[in-house]
């Protein structure tokens, strides 16, 4: 007999792949596919570029794409460390644990010591390996998510459809501040009594751990408040549960941690770590470019620039003892722009990326005896009119425009530059 109120499974479905699409659409990742029945892997969240329909200018493209560049890198550098995990330990050895504090903790600092304290004392010697994604609430309260790999078997005899089941209950339901829609409630309550019942003794065990550790520190506040001495914030609800999926479904889940905690990141957040590894043997880092997406943007936009400027970003690399040292010859982006150069850069590159083609063009019509300073002029102005914005000026470099149209651009077009070095 359905509780009164309950949605059936079908809205519930419906409802898990709205909230689906407008995490994808503030990143600007599009739409996401339908869900299969059993639930299979999101790569959408490794997508780094926006959908071709979107018309973003080339100011906007440097911070755009970086941002969800950064994200994607870390996501698929979390998913790829993750599976490794998983094929070493295997995955009924895998559990997702949650972290809340009892009380609304919005102090970093404090909250990271309480974790750190977790950590050592209870987590190091309760699992083997993990790895933990702090966030932030929009409310501000802290609270962390741990994949963690234990020395014993959580998975079997746990009811996973069950739990399953709850996941979406608890997300659509719960309102906020103790208040739920009706029928939610108890259609929850009920879900997690039949998959907790059917914890077996390995899982039982970490709950047990984990509640006896969270017991002696609400036993040490008291004392230490009758002493007058600090008080360590407690965790309040810590759940453990194992994976119910694939590795790529639980990543695009963390990950989606990722996104939140830089949306709701504070000035005093500057230096945290988003995602934090305590593995035996890291494979993979975050040290890669994507072969597709922002990365190949601004890979092809930086070749064409540089056959516009005649530059290179190739060091002359000397050992010095046991330091490895490099020189920047005069040609090199770093001696022409200096160290920020990518920022300066930056809607040059893309606007040569959306335009390689008469780039290009423009390029071959640029004669080699041309001095730096007279190409860089030249090029300004071509960059001014790409873009439909005035040329910058510099105080040695006055371009005048000319009302030829881009396409048809060469450096012999009536472009006169005075005052040049």
């Amino acid at each position: 007999m359905p509780v009164a109120g309950f949605i059936g499974k079908t809205e519930v479905t419906t409802r898990l792949n709205r909230s689906l699409k407008t995490v994808n659409n503030w990143m600007g990742l599009g739409t996401t596919p339908e869900r299969s029945a059993g639930g299979g892997p999101l790569p959408c969240l490794l997508l780094t570029s926006a959908p071709e329909e979107k018309n973003v200018s080339a100011w906007d493209q440097e911070k755009l794409l970086g941002s969800r560049t950064a994200i994607a890198r870390k996501a698929d550098t979390l998913r790829l460390n993750l599976q490794d995990l998983i094929d070493r330990v295997g995955i009924e050895y895998m559990g997702f644990m949650t972290l809340t504090f009892k009380d609304n903790i919005r102090d970093r600092k404090l909250a990271e010591k309480r974790f750190h304290s977790f950590e050592t004392h209870v987590l190091s010697k309760l699992a083997v390996e993990h790895i933990a994604v702090p966030e932030r609430q929009k409310r501000g309260a802290i609270h962390y998510h741990l994949a963690v790999a234990f020395p014993f078997d959580i998975q079997s005899g746990f009811d996973l459809e069950a739990c399953s089941e709850a996941n979406p209950v608890k997300r659509h339901g719960y309102l906020g501040d103790g208040r739920w829609l009706p029928g939610y409630k108890e259609r929850l309550d009920a879900l997690e009594r039949i998959y907790l019942a059917s914890a077996n003794p390995n899982l039982r065990q970490v709950w047990r751990v984990v509640r006896e550790a969270n017991a002696r520190v609400e036993k040490r506040n008291r004392k230490a408040k009758a002493k007058g001495g600090e008080v360590v914030p407690p965790f309040g609800r810590c759940e453990t549960l194992p994976i119910l999926s694939n590795a790529e479904a639980i990543a695009f889940y963390v990950g989606t941690y990722m996104t939140s905690q830089k949306e709701n990141r504070l000035p005093e957040d500057k230096g945290w770590r988003s995602v934090r590894y305590a593995l035996k043997d890291r494979k993979y880092l975050q040290s890669f470019q994507f072969v597709e997406g922002g990365n190949a943007k601004w890979r092809k936009g930086c070749k064409i620039l540089s056959s516009l400027l005649l530059i290179h970003d190739e060091p002359v690399v000397t050992r010095e003892g046991n330091k490895l040292v490099f020189h920047y010859p005069k040609d090199h982006v770093r001696s022409r722009f200096g160290s920020r150069w990518p920022n300066r850069l930056a809607p040059w590159i893309f606007a040569c990326y959306e335009n390689h083609e008469v780039c290009l063009k423009f390029a071959q019509t640029l004669p080699p005896e041309m001095n730096r300073r007279e190409r860089l002029a030249v090029v300004k102005q071509f960059m001014g009119r790409l873009r439909g914005i005035v040329p910058w000026t510099a105080d040695h470099s006055v371009v005048e425009a000319t009302t030829e149209p881009v396409s048809t651009m060469t450096a012999t077009s009536p472009m006169s530059v005075q005052n040049v070095a």
